[in-house]
């Protein structure tokens, strides 16, 4: 399966990309992009192992991504600890330019995007997952931090069946 953008709603409810995405936008309220003092991943322990947290960083004039934090459900699917690792290192060409392009993406528009796809590491590409990439900025003047949240499509967490999606019931009446 190659990577495609998708709606929230063609992700499960108790997937980790649509609960942490639940948070997000509990956390951004009326801003752009929630601060990142908003978004307290701890309140939300059931979906750590499936986060990772990136930094945007210039490093030769050039901008790039550096992961501060990889949760232990991605190390297992990826067969690497990204942590202080650069995008890019142990991915496909085709699957860095992706990731790049995406979070450039989210930087620019300051919206989440959801995604389909296999994974890009040659060893592992038949591994399918779900991926949601969400913007948040630490002082509210830029986006300068990106959640993403990554798991295998067939990933449910039971245990949350009581969160709520108000934001998709407001999405789908407003129809945007």
């Amino acid at each position: 399966m190659s990577y495609r953008e998708i709606q929230l709603t063609d992700i499960p409810g108790l997937h980790p990309v649509t609960l942490f995405s639940n948070f997000w936008f509990e956390g951004k309220g009326d801003a752009l992009v929630p601060l990142r003092s908003a978004i307290e991943p701890t309140r939300i322990p059931s979906i750590l192992p499936w986060l990772l947290l990136l930094e945007v960083v210039m490093i030769d004039g050039v901008q790039q991504f550096r992961y501060r934090l990889s949760g232990t459900g991605c190390r297992d699917i990826f067969g690497i600890d990204y942590t202080g690792k650069i995008l890019g290192e142990n991915l496909t060409p085709d699957g860095a330019d992706a990731r790049k392009h995406e979070f450039r993406k989210v930087i620019e528009t300051g919206n989440p995007i959801y995604s389909s796809s296999h994974l890009p590491i040659a060893e592992r590409s038949f591994i399918n997952v779900y991926r949601g990439v969400f913007p948040v900025s630490v002082n509210g003047n830029h986006i300068d931090q990106i959640f993403v949240v990554i798991a295998r499509e067939d990933l449910s967490l039971e245990t949350h069946r009581q969160v709520a999606r108000p934001h998709l019931q407001q999405s789908r009446l407003n129809m945007y």
